[in-house]
């Protein structure tokens, strides 16, 4: 792969977009001028309502050829491939028109604007707003800008882009690409995890730039996604949708594969009642996201904060969080034991605990507990209402039903967590006790091992 190659690709799109601009200015009658020249164009918004739809949405691109990777499909057909996209359930289309470097044209993305109903994203390296113009014209929905390219002008074709009613996809790579898209306006941010330099891909960098983006703002993660297991990935960490070319482009029948991205993000994992060090570590490489220890002493599995900033410490280390679980004890006692012990997400029980919410709230992540068909306050962004359980069924009030951060607990354990998943679509569930076997406080390897199982993969 040469170095160079995203110059030379830019090189070749100036003179493409001076061509166009002679033909324009020697031919009044170009077709594309009456595009360029009208001045209400009505204000599409079709694809970032289906980049917003529930589960991770796929757009699926058309893409015949790219500078990584060569030759990927001879496609002589792009708009019946885009059917097949849509039947199997894409929510968008996305067209490469790049031909020098991707083999796309914009016929493509006609034939494919004309055949399918779900919005169309042209793909390409757009630098001039008469590429955008062109977009419209030949039935775009979105236009890809990449910040990488368009550096601060990515403003002026963000107004652009508006002017001639579509919506704009935003590139970027890493933090700074992302301040600046941000800065601009940017709506909709897709975090490409190839390096456009040299075309190399590394998922990581999508996933950790996701943290990034702020709420309100739509994401997408592009490159490097070829299975469901990527996809889970990012869908867990965040993402509204992913855009996937190479590995749907080449299959004559795309079906299956495009379907089993359509993901629902998994839920997170609250191991509790953790009592040392080894049980923490256990839990966490088992793929548990939260550790909890009981702070309220007088209970079979409570530790003192000493013993809790020991597994505070080990959790920092790790891609998880420590929480110190409270039961009727007050907002002094529970910033008393998070600062001897480091930890700052927290768990309340009892009515004295739940009193002190309006007082932690913003200073810790908060698991407020709700007991049958209670009610519970207007959580902080970021904290996490956890259901009741009785005999075996979950006691929830509507409240709880509606919340989009419903964590189940209470009861739970290998045998009984899918379904209650299937049931109540939770975005975590808390285990203690269903995960031990003889001996109370300590967690059995394999009780945990089939919980994440049956978590993630049931």
């Amino acid at each position: 792969m040469r170095s160079n190659i995203l110059i030379e690709i830019l090189h070749n799109k100036v003179s493409e977009v001076d061509r166009l601009r002679k033909e324009l200015d020697a031919d009044p009658g170009h077709p594309l001028r009456k595009t360029i020249d009208a001045r209400n164009h009505q204000q599409r918004s079709d694809f970032s309502e289906v980049v917003s739809a529930p589960g991770l949405s796929v757009i699926a691109e058309i893409k015949r050829k790219s500078p990584s990777a060569g030759h990927i499909a001879d496609m002589s057909d792009p708009a019946a491939h885009a059917a097949r996209y849509a039947s199997a359930g894409a929510a968008a289309i996305s067209v490469l028109t790049d031909y020098a470097y991707f083999g796309g044209s914009l016929n493509d993305l006609e034939a494919v604007a004309n055949k399918v109903s779900v919005p169309i994203l042209r793909k390409d390296f757009i630098i001039d707003r008469l590429q955008i113009a062109e977009a419209a014209y030949h039935g775009a929905s979105a236009v890809l800008l990449i910040v990488k390219v368009l550096g601060e002008d990515v403003a002026n074709m963000l107004h652009a882009t508006r002017q001639y009613g579509l919506e704009a996809l935003c590139e970027v790579s890493d933090a700074n690409e992302l301040a600046m898209a941000l800065d601009a306006g940017a709506r909709i941010v897709c975090a490409n995890a190839r390096d456009l330099r040299n075309f190399s891909v590394d998922i990581d960098r999508a996933i950790a730039l996701r943290s990034h983006i702020p709420d309100g703002v739509l994401t997408v993660a592009a490159s490097g996604i070829s299975s469901q297991k990527e996809a889970y990935q990012l869908a867990c960490c965040g993402y509204d949708a992913i855009l996937v070319g190479q590995s749907l482009s080449q299959l004559e029948d795309p079906s299956e594969l495009l379907q089993s991205l359509q993901v629902a993000p998994r839920p997170f994992i609250k191991m509790c009642g953790i009592t040392c060090v080894e049980d923490a570590r256990l839990a966490i490489e088992a793929g548990s996201n939260f550790v909890g220890v009981i702070a309220t002493p007088g209970y079979p599995r409570s530790v003192t904060a000493q013993r809790a900033a020991s597994v505070a410490q080990l959790v920092s280390d790790f891609d998880a969080r420590a929480v110190a679980v409270f039961v009727d004890e007050g907002a002094d006692e529970i910033i008393q034991y998070c600062d001897a012990s480091g930890i700052d997400v927290v768990q309340l029980h009892g009515e004295h605990s739940r009193s002190a919410y309006d007082v932690l709230r913003g200073r810790y992540t908060i698991f407020y507990v709700v007991d049958k068909g209670g009610a519970s306050p207007k959580l902080e962004e970021g904290d996490f209402l956890i259901s009741a359980h009785e005999r075996g069924k979950l006691s929830l009030g509507s409240q709880a039903r509606a919340s989009d951060a419903l964590v189940l607990a209470g009861g739970l354990d290998p045998g009984c967590v899918r379904s209650l998943i299937n049931d109540y679509n939770p975005v975590g569930v808390d285990v203690s006790r269903g995960i031990e076997s003889t001996q109370m406080g300590r967690k059995d390897p394999l009780l945990v091992k089939q919980f994440v199982e049956e978590v993630y993969n049931g």
